[in-house]
């Protein structure tokens, strides 16, 4: 749909000065209160004329972003009400995949062109991680003020304003705001708009990208798996992280498979659970590499040794050596399925794995029944019936292995008193699910920085 269409039940005339919308395609809420507030210089206290009640602490951004008092009260001061304005300040909508509640999580900051800040100009596709530059004017979008390096804050200034720093930087021009306000590109950037959402959307309805609870370093990780086609990119964005792809032909786990992986995610995860044979090997070879990062010749705690039955007089790297499964105490092996003890798993880790669980029984799964069963019966009889099962499996496994290897990293450097290790930054993964009901085609993982989630020891 095009800018003229959507803005179609406006006013002739704008109800403000700064709520010009043909000039500036797919304005954000936070623009056009932003170029309303420095436009017609309203007092801090007239600021509530716009629904903003609690100017000092309401987060425009945000607030515009979600259906909510202040924005419907915006919308009808304006005139804005009849209008689809609005459904364009949401992020998700530009997201070629979907996010659930991933923006809104914690506050973020604004995301601006320094061309398009002159004429008070934002749009909520600047706000996505994977959009590195303007696309209309070629500038690289910055998130903290280029003066004194601050966050960009979306709230309301002492004066009632939006867009300057405490610092007194301020990019934004009265001048070219206003009486030069058709100077701003907007036939190139609505023609560049129009073939972003067209990719965005027609994509989106296959994509689900989920991330760890209470996470806030999943920006880089995201972007990598959510970069725009090379068409749509102005500007190289830079290497990008690598991604883990897990698709393609194979047969699908039996019923009853992901059963152990269930068991992960609730509110007491088991620390004793049913995996795929495959984990075990896996499981070794990460004990074996953590144990090589730590000095050659540390001893064995006493309390390591009579808690995994250890040699206490041989060296941690020895007994690792001659049993590389010591922290996993293996029982029932042999089969599909071992039991493994995982109590040095990282547990933000470890809840995700139940997290994915839910994303996929919940985008591909089939519809709840309703029957009284439990969480891990409910998780391991919905992934049971997609197609494409194994690539999910594939995917658990590689995640294990890493939550295993910094869980089991952090309890052995606090046990040996140990410094953590420099080279071995903590990751966490952002997981995009690709596929349609019944069906998965793909799981793509892509680890960004740890940066807060919690360790079980």
């Amino acid at each position: 749909m095009v800018w003229a269409d959507i803005i179609r039940a406006r006013p002739k005339i704008p109800a403000a000065l700064g709520a010009e919308l043909e000039p500036y395609p797919y304005l954000s809420g936070f623009g056009l209160v932003q170029r309303v507030t420095r436009l017609t210089s309203l007092l801090p206290s007239h600021v509530s004329r716009l629904g903003f009640r609690n100017r000092k602490v309401v987060d425009v951004l945000q607030a515009t972003q979600r259906r909510s008092k202040p924005r419907d009260a915006l919308l009808r001061v304006l005139g804005l009400q009849d209008t689809q304005v609005a459904t364009y300040w949401s992020p998700e909508y530009w997201c070629p995949v979907q996010t659930q509640d991933l923006f809104h999580r914690q506050p973020r900051p604004a995301r601006r062109c320094p061309d398009c800040a002159r004429y008070g100009y934002h749009c909520t596709l600047f706000q996505l991680p994977s959009i590195t530059h303007c696309p209309w004017h070629g500038r690289k979008l910055e998130q903290h003020c280029p003066q004194c390096g601050h966050l960009l804050h979306t709230r309301f200034d002492q004066k009632g304003q939006l867009g300057r720093c405490a610092c007194g930087d301020d990019p934004f021009d009265a001048v070219l705001a206003s009486v030069e306000m058709w100077s701003f590109p907007a036939e190139h950037a609505e023609g560049w708009i129009e073939d972003y959402l067209s990719w965005a959307v027609g994509r989106r309805q296959s994509r689900w990208v989920c991330a760890p609870a209470y996470h806030p370093g999943w920006d880089e990780a995201f972007a990598a798996l959510a970069t725009p086609p090379a068409r749509l990119q102005v500007r190289n964005p830079g290497e990008a992280l690598p991604i883990e792809i897990f698709s393609g032909a194979g047969v699908d786990p039996a019923p009853r498979q992901f059963w152990g992986w269930a068991s992960w995610g609730g509110e007491r995860p088991l620390t004793i659970a049913p995996l795929p044979s495959t984990m075990y090997p896996k499981l070794c070879e990460a004990t074996k590499e953590v144990v090589e990062a730590l000095p050659d010749q540390l001893r064995t705690p006493f309390e390591l040794a009579q808690a995994h039955d250890l040699q206490p007089r041989a060296t941690l790297r020895e007994n690792v050596f001659l049993r590389p499964d010591c922290f996993i105490s293996p029982r029932g092996s042999g089969g599909s399925a071992t039991w493994l003890n995982l109590s040095t798993v990282e547990a933000g880790l470890a809840a995700f794995c139940g997290q994915v669980l839910d994303d996929t029984a919940a985008h591909l799964g089939p519809v709840r029944t309703g029957q009284d069963r439990s969480l891990q019966a409910e998780r391991s009889s919905a992934v049971d019936q997609i197609q494409g099962r194994r690539h999910l499996s594939f995917a658990l496994e590689s995640l294990l292995a890493v939550a295993y290897r910094q869980g089991l990293d952090a309890t052995l450097r606090s046990k040996l008193g140990q410094a953590g290790s420099p080279t071995k930054a903590r990751r966490a993964p952002v997981i995009e699910l690709v596929g349609q009901q019944g069906r998965l085609r793909a799981v793509r993982v892509c680890w960004g920085a740890r940066r807060d989630l919690g360790v079980s020891t």
